[in-house]
């Protein structure tokens, strides 16, 4: 009875939709409990394959990347709780995943090469000379600790002002400037104005 409560619902409204039918349409999504989220279906196929298909394809690569050692009848003897979760995603069905491939070819490799250069960005790091430089790489995993606890924390959505209205906990985006400290800590407390109001120019220029 509450599958669809407080989730995203996607409305892609037709070239030729009348403004009653879209309306109609957001409200029964409302009626169900969801939050109803307007996107063209562009963005749509781009955006799931960001989020969702491109998550089971790292998982189903890495459990590839690992499996095919030599060496993993010992090496999965030490796979443990890290492993397991990284590689969860590689257990779904392989033929949706399979018919989800093969509806969205293009925007999935549009973020497989995306991902393919960070991670390159990530190995020239830590493959510098005469080693790396610790600063760094304790900022690539400061940022990404970040920007996940900003987006479980609700600052960034669909539903980031009525998530951070309703909690009467400390959130991570009020505790983690102090935390960090520093010009880091800084900008994440900063993130909400930009993400909630800030400047519109300065926003659609980086578009």
């Amino acid at each position: 009875a509450n599958l669809f409560d407080g989730k995203v619902y996607c409305v892609i409204p037709g070239s030729r939709a009348s403004s009653q039918a879209t309306s109609q349409i957001s409200s029964l999504a409302e009626a169900i409990g969801a939050k109803p989220f307007f996107i063209g279906v562009d963005e749509h196929d781009s955006f799931v394959a960001a989020v969702s298909h491109l998550p089971f394809l790292l998982s189903v690569a890495l459990v590839g990347c690992t499996s095919k050692s030599p060496n993993w009848d010992d090496i999965s003897q030490l796979a443990a709780t890290g492993y397991e979760d990284t590689t969860r995603l590689a257990s779904g069905d392989p033929i949706m995943h399979r018919d989800i491939c093969l509806s969205n070819p293009a925007p999935i490799v549009a973020w497989i090469d995306s991902f393919i250069r960070e991670l390159h960005e990530v190995r020239q790091l830590l493959d510098s000379q005469p080693e790396p430089d610790s600063e760094l790489v304790h900022e690539l995993f400061e940022k990404a600790f970040v920007a996940r606890g900003l987006w479980r924390d609700g600052v960034v959505g669909v539903s980031a002002h009525s998530q951070r209205s309703q909690s009467d906990l400390p959130s991570f985006s009020d505790s983690v400037g102090e935390f960090f400290g520093g010009s880091l800590g800084r900008r994440v407390m900063q993130a909400p104005k930009r993400v909630f109001g800030g400047d519109k120019d300065d926003r659609s220029s980086r578009r």
